[in-house]
């Protein structure tokens, strides 16, 4: 299996070297047919063993985490855990959702901009969204709002990528746990945010795969769970 854009790489560089192959031949042409197994690696998609736990944070990409931590949101009211995942050199380029719910909001943030547009929505809306607290802020960012049916707010955040990362699903449309949600381009720096009660589950320096290693659990009251 590979990824969508992994399809239309490899069709052009087949096209394409068939081409060379036709008019000129020899090692060009060679050089363009040993490209095409090499694009289906580098987009490969594997299957992943999705973790049964309706509570679990599932990885968002394969890599190494960086660090975790705490912080507050813009109006002091709510603490926010992050987790932030560097990718690994030749791992899979996918971009799973981390939970399972609706798709609230995506949008894209260039060097140093900040969501302006949101704090419009009021506190109690701004504080959900506003979750500034990644380090990429000198970098491009992409950004995924899902909300669980227990209105759990799980933000995904895509630094460093050479270019604009592909988010599959739109604002609207709902999500599974480990639902392949997009691709980011050969490098990238993921900080997953969650509700600061959530119980972390790994460490700097674990190497996690996207769709299956657990980094959180989502937390619910007494109440919630009777309900």
């Amino acid at each position: 299996m590979m990824l969508r854009e992994g399809y239309y790489c490899v069709v052009f560089i087949s096209v394409f070297a068939g081409a060379v192959t036709v008019t000129v031949g020899g090692l060009a042409a060679w050089v363009l047919w040993v490209l095409v197994p090499m694009a289906g690696y580098l987009f490969r998609l594997t299957r992943r063993a999705v973790p049964p736990s309706p509570l679990a944070v599932v990885c968002p990409i394969d890599g190494v985490v960086d660090r975790t931590w705490q912080t507050r949101t813009p109006d002091g009211k709510q603490t926010v855990a992050a987790i932030r995942i560097k990718s690994l050199g030749f791992g899979e380029l996918a971009i799973r959702a981390p939970t399972e719910g609706k798709v609230v909001k995506e949008w894209f943030l260039d060097s140093g901009e900040l969501p302006r547009d949101l704090r419009k929505q009021g506190a109690e809306e701004s504080a959900k969204l506003l979750y500034i607290i990644d380090e990429d802020l000198q970098c491009r960012r992409y950004r995924a709002w899902i909300q669980t049916d227990e209105k759990d707010n799980v933000i995904t955040s895509v630094a460093g990528s050479l270019l604009r990362p592909h988010w599959y699903v739109r604002a609207g449309e709902r999500v599974g746990q480990g639902q392949l949600a997009g691709m980011f381009w050969f490098s990238a720096a993921v900080t997953v945010m969650v509700p600061g009660n959530c119980r972390i589950r790994v460490q700097p320096g674990a190497k996690v795969r996207s769709g299956s290693d657990i980094l959180a659990n989502l937390v619910r009251k007494p109440a919630e769970s009777a309900a």
